[in-house]
């Protein structure tokens, strides 16, 4: 991995795929979204733009129609 060219929060990564801050989260732990890139503090966690960007297009390109709007799997009650 290089340097980033831009480093984002975790608003900016929820709001590039449309789902709350928490969701973005749950997504980081289960691996559906990359690791962050640093800490930078107690209170800062950054992820490389160009690495959320790709992850988006990737959803884009690769759409599965069981899947929501982000490309994650819709659980049917």
């Amino acid at each position: 991995m290089g340097t980033p060219t831009k480093l984002i929060r975790i608003k900016d990564v929820a709001a590039k795929l449309g789902i709350a801050q928490s969701t973005a989260w749950k997504y980081v732990s289960s691996g559906k979204i990359p690791q962050p890139y640093a800490k930078l503090s107690a209170k800062c966690t950054v992820w490389d733009s160009d690495e959320i960007d790709k992850l988006v297009e990737d959803f884009h390109n690769n759409a599965n129609p069981e899947h929501d709007s982000v490309n994650f799997k819709v659980n049917s009650a």
